[in-house]
């Protein structure tokens, strides 16, 4: 639900404004999302429901949390109602009856008088890492429930998803209802903090906030198409944005929808002080224990020379932030220095800048890493890598494989390596998951031409995927691009997956010459028929968004391609 903030009201009061710019101005906030209707997602009931989920980054992989959300069921049926759930945890109804729990024990703790439908209920579910305590909240209250409260065993996620789960062969049992203001944290929340804020809207700095989605999206009801991304609300640089997959995103179900019966009266905003550390370079935002630097945002300090870099700390929480002097550890540390110191404390809402400078002492590539010591609550001790990489730390000039009888022969050169240790080869069956096969060792420095090569001994039937990892002294990597080669199967095959183009069909039996392969989207809608017309077809996907797709052949048997 969203709210009107204080310095866009601020807008509405200007001196001298007349109504006719008053009635615009409103219109032109409400335009732009700031104040919206209070909507929520719907998701449908039936057989369809199997498509119907948000798709989220993986959130919690491992450690405490705190999952809060609002509901309203249409039915609780067993099985079919998903809250906020992955691989290896789940937080859903099942049989009218709240339960999470770890490691296939889905139900290891659940509330015994269960829930009515068509109503909205907050729900929320708290587990501590060092006790392996669960606790199960509805409207503010701890749920005494049944079980020990103590799940089996420390979980490692994978997954997340909203509305969904994943079994391992398939997403499915699907929440079948609305969900609204989802929140997620890497803190376990206090019983009066649950109770207190389950009702008005968080600011998004709030210490432990993973990612808060309020649903706020769409036209409730109407034609949404397009409108796929849930948007995350809290203050990060890189927001926790989610995927549907398989709405309808038109007309009364599986859509954007005003919230049933405005029922959870989620409103205003929670009170709370505290500071937030927020880091900027160039203009843009450096997340906290950044590896990976970049002249966008002055991490990458070029192509190693003297240089200086300014950075700034805001302070987008509303207490004062305070913090020590920036610290420099790291490889090549003594090569970087803070020439312009921050001012301690900054109030809320204000900045300050410091410079750091390169000077180097020797050529190559160079890190540091820049240390922030605050009592920003849950990012007291902000890292993030700085350094010199521009220099690249090998010239790749060719990479290419082919087949040499049973073998795979890999082949590449060098224009110039530095600090280079060598090459490690994977190889994967499928383009997404690799395997170490070997490694070659580098030049460590040089400015001269160099050939390489690799033999596969072992390729596998179908195709073959290859890359190579460069490794430096620094231990820093880098990846090729991918090639690919194909030894007999008695399948047929499409490759590569994924793709930014082109698929090649490759077939194990001619009589599918002459027939059609269709191609159909995660909805089940055709975008595309293809006439096959030799033992390798290729098929362009030029035009077709990035996603997952299907396709079907005429033996009947369904490939899955994806398109970057």
């Amino acid at each position: 639900m969203k709210i009107l903030y204080k310095t866009q009201w601020s807008l509405l009061f200007r001196p001298g404004i007349s109504r006719t710019k008053l009635f615009l101005l409103i219109l032109f906030i409400a335009a732009g999302n700031v104040v919206s209707a209070q909507n929520a997602l719907d998701f449908p009931t039936g057989a369809a429901s199997n498509t119907n989920y948000v798709s989220l980054p993986n959130l919690i992989p491992s450690g405490s949390y705190t999952k809060e959300a609002w509901i309203n069921g249409r039915s609780f049926a067993s099985g079919t109602n998903n809250i906020l759930s992955g691989s290896n945890s789940a937080f859903w109804v099942v049989n009218g009856q709240l339960c999470a729990g770890h490691n296939a024990v889905y139900t290891g703790i659940f509330d015994v008088t269960g829930f009515s439908t068509s109503q909205w209920y907050h729900v929320a579910v708290t587990y501590d890492a060092g006790t392996n305590f669960m606790q199960l909240y509805i409207d503010g209250a701890a749920v005494a429930g049944a079980g020990s409260g103590n799940p089996v065993g420390v979980y490692s996620e994978t997954n997340a998803y909203i509305g969904a789960f994943n079994d391992g062969s398939q997403i499915a049992y699907q929440f079948d209802g609305q969900i609204d203001e989802v929140r997620v944290w890497n803190v376990v929340r206090t019983a009066t903090e649950i109770a207190n804020n389950r009702s008005c809207g968080l600011t998004g700095d709030e210490p432990g906030l993973l990612a808060y989605y309020r649903f706020n999206q769409g036209v409730s009801g109407a034609n949404n198409a397009g409108i796929t991304t849930l948007l995350d609300a809290a203050d990060r640089c890189i927001p926790n944005n989610g995927t549907l997959v398989g709405f309808a995103l038109n007309g009364a179900t599986s859509n954007w929808m005003a919230e049933a019966g405005f029922g959870h009266g989620v409103a205003g905003t929670c009170a709370g002080t505290f500071p937030n550390i927020n880091l900027v370079g160039n203009g843009n935002c450096i997340n906290i224990g950044d590896v990976t630097p970049s002249s966008s945002d002055f991490t990458d300090f070029g192509t190693g020379t003297t240089i200086t870099r300014t950075f700034t700390i805001q302070n987008t929480g509303n207490a004062d932030l305070t913090f020590s002097a920036p610290t420099i550890t790291g490889i090549n540390a003594s090569e970087f220095a803070v020439t312009a110191a921050p001012t301690s404390p900054v109030t809320g809402g204000g900045s300050t800048t410091f410079d750091v400078t390169y000077t180097p002492s020797s050529a190559g590539p160079k890190t540091a890493v820049v240390n922030i010591a605050s009592n920003d609550g849950d990012e007291a001790a902000f890292t993030f890598e700085i350094g010199v990489f521009s220099i690249l730390p090998v010239t790749f000039t060719t990479f290419n494989v082919k087949k040499e009888g049973t073998q795979s022969r890999l082949f590449w050169t060098t224009a110039t390596e530095i600090n280079n240790i060598g090459f490690e080869v994977q190889r994967s069956t499928n383009g997404l998951n690799w395997t170490v096969i070997g490694f070659v060792a580098g030049a460590g420095n040089s400015d001269l031409a160099r050939s390489y090569y690799f033999m596969d001994a072992t390729p596998v039937k179908g195709v073959n995927y290859y890359r190579l990892k460069q490794v430096d002294n620094d231990s820093r990597t880098k990846f090729t691009d991918i090639r690919t080669v194909t030894f007999a199967s008695n399948k047929t095959l499409v490759y590569p997956v994924p793709t930014t183009d082109i698929v090649t069909i490759e077939l194990a039996d001619n009589r599918l010459i002459g027939t059609i392969a269709y191609l159909t989207d995660m909805q089940g809608k055709l975008v595309r028929q293809v006439s096959i017309s030799s033992m390798q077809q290729p098929v362009s996907l030029s035009g077709l968004q990035a996603g997952m797709y299907w396709m079907k052949l005429s033996d009947g048997v369904t490939h899955k391609l994806i398109k970057q």
